[in-house]
C-alpha cells in the first residue's frame, strides 16, 4: 500500500520503526548476527513494493535511508551488549532468574559427605553453584561481570562476609578450571570467590542478583546444604613413595599455599631433640615432607641415634605452621565424624635410606649394612672411608676402613691426580679373571707409573709400565720362550726409572692380568726408542660408557677366552697383539719395528 503511493518518506520511516521494533524484543536474547540476519530478511520481503515505484532513483534513496537505519540499529545493539549486565532490566527478560540447589567446594578431596563444604580459612577457594536456569543465564550474557551476583556469607561468628562470583569449567578434564569468559569453556558454572573467614567459623551461604531490580537467588536445595565451614586441621599422616623416595604425607583440610608449614622431627626416645624441615605445599588437602632428613652434625637427633645402638632407633614427626602446631581433629560444632589425628612414627632407616641421597651413615646412597640392612654394590672406595666389605673399597675393608692396596697406577691416580711418575708399590690380584669388584689381593712389588707420557693420546691418568723390548731382539726369540708365568727380570721399573730402558724385562702373567683388571682396559704399545707419537693403542673395553671388559655389564661375549699377559708375547696361533671388539678376536699382524719398545696399561 505504501509503495502504490510513492511515498518514499513513510516507507523509509515505516521500515525503521519496524526494525527497532524488532530490536527492542530480540536484544534480550538473540546475538548481534541473529538480529542482522532479520534485517535482512524484512529487507528483502520489502523489496517487490519498493520497486513498484517504478522510479529506480527513488528506490536507491529509499535504500540508502534504510541502510542508514539498519547501520544505527546494528550500532545500538552493539553499544547495548557493551553495557554492563547489571544495568539490564531482568524483571523483563524472557529468561527467568534463576534458583540454585547444590554447593560444594572446587578443592575438596576428602570423601567425607561433608567435606564439600570445607572451606581454607585464608580465603580464595571456589565454591561451586549449581542449579535451574543458571547455565541460561550465563550463555545469555555477552559478558559476564564478577559483581553481578554478590555471594553473602552469614557467619556463625555474627559477621557478614561477601565475595564475587566467576565462571568455571564443566569440562571433563578442566573441572573447575576457571574461564575467563563465557566463550572460552564449552560448559561454564558460576563459582563464589571465597573471602577470607576465620577458622572455626560456618557460614550461610546466599546469592544476590545485583540488577535492575536487586533481587535475592532462590535456594531449592537440602535445609543447611548452603552451608560452609572454615577449617584447617590434620586428619592423618602416610609414609608414601615416589619414585625411589619414601617421605612422609599429611593429609587435613584447609591448607593453604599462602601459608608457610614445616615438618617437626622429633626423637621418639627424649622428645627433647627436635629438627625442623619445610613442608611442601601440594594442594588444600596435602603437604609433603620431602625434605631429605639428614643425620649430620645440624640434626640434634643424630647424637641419639650415633649413641642408640637399636637399629630401631624412632623419630616422629608432627606439622607446624609457625611456632603453633596445626590442629589435629575438626572443630566439634563441625559436622562428620571425630577423630584425633596422631603424629607419625617411623624408624629413622625407613626414611633414611630411601631418600635418594648419601648419609654420613651410609657406605653408598641408601646402602650400607648398618645403616640400611643391605650391602652396597662394589664401589672402589679410597682410602680411609667407611666399609662394609672389602667389595666397597679399592683395596681391603678392615675395623670398617677402607685400606688403600692399589693393584694398578690408575688405582693410584684415581686416589691422587698429583702424584708424579715413579716408583709405587702396587698389591697383585689372584682372581684377575673375574669381574671387577670381585678380588683377592695379597702380596706387594715395585711398578713403574708414568703420568707424563703423550697427554694428547686423550687418556688422562697413570700408565703402568708391563714390559720392556731391547733394540736387538726380535719378537722370536729366547725372551718370548722364558717361563711366562714368572717376572723376567722382576727389577723391570727399576731399571726404568734409573734410565735403562733398552733392555729385555717383563712382568709375570698373574701381575700383568692383575694390572689390566684394575685399569680402563687400554694397552699401549711404544717404539721408535719411547719417542712421543710413536705409539699404537689395543682398547679393551667401551670407554665412552666407562666401562671395562672385566665389568660385569659388558655385552663382550667372548672374555673368558682373553689372556692379556700372553697376548703380548709371541706364541703359535698370535704374535704381538690379540684385539678384541665384541667379544671377537683378531691377531695383530706382526710388526718389525726399530728401536726398544714397551708396553703400558693405562685407566
Amino acid at each position: 500500500m505504501l509503495a502504490t503511493r510513492g511515498d518514499q518518506k513513510n516507507l523509509s520511516d515505516a521500515l525503521t520503526a519496524s526494525l527497532f521494533a524488532a530490536e527492542k524484543v530480540e536484544i534480550q536474547r538473540r546475538s548481534d548476527k541473529t538480529i542482522a540476519d532479520l534485517m535482512a530478511s524484512l529487507i528483502k520481503g520489502n523489496e517487490n513494493m519498493i520497486a513498484a515505484t517504478g522510479d529506480q532513483s527513488k528506490v536507491t534513496s529509499a535504500m540508502d535511508k534504510i541502510g542508514g537505519a539498519i547501520d544505527a540499529v546494528v550500532t545500538e545493539m552493539k553499544e547495548a551488549g557493551k553495557k554492563a549486565p547489571a544495568q539490564l532490566n531482568v524483571a523483563s527478560a524472557p529468561i527467568a532468574i534463576p534458583s540454585w540447589v547444590y554447593m560444594r567446594t572446587a578443592d575438596a578431596t576428602l570423601k567425607d559427605s561433608y567435606s564439600r563444604n570445607l572451606i581454607t580459612p585464608s580465603g580464595g577457594s571456589l565454591t561451586v553453584i549449581t542449579g535451574s536456569g543458571t547455565q541460561d543465564l550465563i550463555e545469555s550474557m555477552l559478558v559476564w561481570d564478577p559483581e553481578l551476583v554478590t555471594c553473602n556469607f552469614e557467619g556463625s561468628d555474627k559477621k557478614k562476609y561477601t565475595g564475587p562470583t566467576r565462571l568455571v569449567s564443566l569440562e571433563k578434564g578442566k573441572l573447575f578450571v576457571p574461564c575467563e569468559s563465557v566463550e572460552d569453556c564449552d560448559r561454564v558454572a558460576l563459582a563464589c570467590v571465597v573471602p577470607k573467614i576465620p577458622a572455626g567459623v560456618s557460614a550461610l551461604v546466599t546469592l544476590t542478583w545485583n540488577g535492575n531490580p536487586t533481587k535475592t537467588l532462590k535456594y531449592e536445595g537440602v535445609p543447611k546444604s548452603n552451608t560452609v565451614y572454615s577449617a584447617e586441621y590434620l586428619s592423618g599422616w602416610s609414609m608414601i613413595t615416589v619414585g625411589s623416595k619414601k617421605f612422609p604425607q599429611a593429609k587435613g583440610v584447609g591448607f593453604s599455599s599462602s601459608k608457610t608449614y614445616h615438618c617437626k622431627y622429633y626423637s621418639q626416645t627424649t622428645k627433647s631433640s627436635v629438627y625442623n624441615l619445610p613442608a611442601t605445599y601440594v594442594d588444600s588437602n596435602t603437604l609433603h615432607c620431602d625434605q631429605p632428613l639428614m643425620m649430620d652434625a645440624k640434626n640434634p637427633i643424630a647424637k641419639e641415634y650415633e649413641a642408640s645402638t637399636s637399629s630401631f632407633f624412632a623419630v616422629g614427626v608432627a606439622l607446624m605452621s609457625g611456632k603453633d602446631a596445626v590442629a589435629v581433629e575438626k572443630p566439634k560444632a563441625f559436622p562428620g565424624k571425630a577423630g584425633k589425628a596422631l603424629d607419625l612414627r617411623f624408624r629413622v632407616s625407613d626414611m633414611m635410606c630411601t631418600d635418594g641421597v648419601k648419609q654420613p651413615y651410609e657406605i653408598g646412597v641408601d646402602c650400607g649394612k648398618s645403616a640400611c640392612n643391605k650391602y652396597c654394590p662394589p664401589l672402589n672406595l679410597a682410602k680411609g672411608a667407611a666399609c662394609d666389605r672389602k667389595e666397597d673399597c679399592r683395596g681391603d675393608c678392615k675395623g670398617g676402613k677402607c685400606t688403600f692396596q692399589p693393584a694398578s697406577c690408575s688405582e693410584i691416580f684415581a686416589g691422587d691426580s698429583s702424584m708424579k711418575s715413579g716408583l709405587y708399590d702396587l698389591v697383585i690380584d689372584r682372581k684377575y679373571s673375574k669381574n671387577r669388584g670381585d678380588n683377592d689381593l695379597y702380596g706387594s712389588f715395585k711398578a713403574y707409573c708414568d703420568v707424563s707420557y703423550n697427554r694428547q693420546t686423550g687418556f688422562k691418568g697413570a700408565w703402568t709400565l708391563v714390559q720392556t723390548i731391547a733394540s736387538n731382539q726380535h719378537w722370536n726369540n729366547y725372551y718370548n720362550a722364558m717361563n711366562q708365568n714368572n717376572d723376567y727380570r722382576p727389577d723391570l721399573g727399576k731399571q726404568w726409572a734409573a734410565n735403562n730402558k733398552n733392555r729385555a724385562a717383563r712382568l709375570g702373567l698373574e701381575k700383568w692380568n692383575s694390572i689390566f683388571k684394575h685399569s680402563l682396559g687400554v694397552v699401549m704399545t711404544r717404539y721408535a726408542n719411547n719417542q712421543a707419537n710413536y705409539q699404537f693403542t689395543d682398547v679393551y673395553a667401551t670407554p665412552e660408557k666407562n666401562q671395562h671388559i672385566y665389568d660385569s655389564d659388558h655385552k663382550c661375549g667372548d672374555r673368558s677366552g682373553l689372556d692379556i699377559a700372553r697376548a703380548y708375547r709371541k706364541r703359535d696361533d698370535a704374535s704381538m697383539g690379540y684385539c678384541f671388539h665384541l667379544g671377537q678376536k683378531k691377531p695383530q699382524q706382526q710388526l718389525h719395528l726399530w728401536g726398544h719398545m714397551a708396553s703400558a696399561v693405562q685407566i
